[in-house]
């Protein structure tokens, strides 16, 4: 049994109905399921002892939570700019969480792209987002 990493496998976080972030698996810490006390995810959530910020992409939605049958999904994230939080979070609101295998080539989605992410590209029928987590960790500390 090897202990590498496939270069060639990610993490699938549904963070909006539009938005699969493809993300490397070494930089997610945890998933973190709440019972939402209100419609809206908290900006900050008590992790292990320490508050971390929390991105939401659909700020101002009401639904949060009712995708996971009232439970929230937090994906708890290692930052990656040392001048910024050690963690932090970004809401899951949609189903399709999953470790995706890629194929050695995918087909690039460019036009695609969010304003947020470094580039996409297109697999199974499906667009992904490769998110710009340094810039992301920023915007979720200034909140």
């Amino acid at each position: 049994m090897t202990d590498a990493i496939d270069s060639r496998q990610c993490v699938v976080l549904p963070c909006t109905d539009q938005d699969l972030w493809a993300v490397p698996e070494n930089s997610l810490a945890e998933i973190v399921t709440l019972s939402p006390a209100c419609d809206t995810p908290p900006a900050e959530l008590e992790w292990r002892g320490q508050p971390i910020p929390v991105l939401d992409l659909q700020v101002g939605c009401s639904d949060w939570g009712s995708r996971h049958g009232g439970t929230g999904l937090i994906a708890v994230l290692h930052g990656l700019d040392s001048s910024g939080p050690a963690f932090w979070g970004v809401c899951l609101r949609e189903h399709g969480l999953r470790v995706e295998h890629l194929p050695e080539t995918v087909d690039d989605a460019a036009d695609e792209s969010a304003d947020y992410a470094l580039g996409a590209f297109r697999h199974g029928g499906q667009v992904y987002q490769v998110p710009d987590l340094v810039a992301l960790q920023r915007q979720a500390a200034e909140r």
